[in-house]
């Protein structure tokens, strides 16, 4: 992720290894998850083995080529790659609007 998100005081990241308790099951991303309020799901990092600082964006695959919102003139792969929409920070989805509540339970 971004680092002026992750360093962002206003906008605290939490990894979590633990759910209601207990360990994190592999399927919601033992043994650490990154947890982001704010960011879709799919942003969510899982199975957090290592973290690595760098100076500009990651090149992972899924960070490039997942989670992409594109115009309707897109109908191919081909066509989002003639238009950069791989690159381009406008297509990623990132923040969206929360439609989740947080509450202890009565």
């Amino acid at each position: 992720h971004m680092r002026e998100v992750c360093m962002n005081p206003t906008r605290p990241c939490m990894l979590a290894f633990m759910m209601n308790g207990e360990l994190l099951h592999p399927d919601h991303g033992y043994p650490v998850r990154l947890l982001m309020p704010g960011y879709i799901g799919g942003r969510m990092i899982k199975w957090l083995t290592k973290i690595s600082v760098t100076e500009g964006e990651g090149q992972n695959y899924y960070h490039l080529y997942d989670n992409r919102v594109f115009p309707k003139h897109i109908t191919s792969k081909d066509e989002a790659t003639k238009h950069k929409i791989w690159t381009d920070p406008m297509y990623t989805i990132n923040d969206r609007n929360i439609n989740s509540a947080i509450w202890a339970p009565a």
